[in-house]
């Protein structure tokens, strides 16, 4: 039998492949290998899936990333900034890209997915500001410096075809370099 996670990888495959219209319950029954029967064992609906890929997608590109920076707090914001802009970047494979563009496009059109995205967006936006005030920024510099970052991730996502990791890193390094020189820590 296919494990939950079989179930959610191949649903974040085609997010990343044909988008949400190809987000149906025989493509992902084709993509496993499996029945509906080993589908309904692990979801109650479709609905109910959607909201498990939503909170998959959560997880791996923003939970994860919050984690890594976390688990060096010891060394001070500056090495969080750094840390988590390297896994930004690192994590946006032409695929992730193409996933979180479908995943904002989806959030245009279901409720949900809308939910789950202003959560997302909030946690990530909230996280970098919390890094620069501990550089020394304001909050409103803060702020305004964290949108800035997250915009600059978004946008890339949103280029066709999306901007590799190194194209991302080299607007992105400058950016976190120009923040780090001028924080007052």
């Amino acid at each position: 039998m296919k494990s939950r996670q079989d179930w959610l990888e191949a649903g974040l495959d085609i997010l990343g492949g044909q988008g949400l219209p190809g987000l149906r319950i025989e493509a992902l029954c084709s993509a496993v290998g499996a029945t509906r029967g080993s589908f309904y064992h692990h979801f109650v609906d479709m609905p109910g899936y959607r909201v498990a890929l939503l909170e998959e997608f959560e997880l791996r590109w923003t939970s994860r990333l919050i984690d890594h920076a976390e688990s060096i707090a010891s060394q001070g914001p500056a090495s969080q900034l750094q840390v988590l802009s390297d896994d930004v970047v690192d994590s946006l494979s032409p695929r992730e890209a193409i996933i979180e563009r479908n995943v904002r496009a989806w959030a245009t059109q279901d409720a949900d997915a809308a939910t789950i995205l202003a959560r997302i967006d909030a946690r990530r936006l909230a996280y970098l500001t919390d890094l620069l005030r501990g550089l020394g920024y304001d909050q409103t510099e803060s702020e305004r410096d964290a949108r800035h970052l997250a915009l600059l991730v978004i946008g890339a996502n949103l280029m066709s075809p999306p901007s590799s990791p190194s194209e991302l890193r080299e607007v992105f390094q400058p950016l976190i370099e120009n923040l780090l020189a001028g924080a007052s820590q």
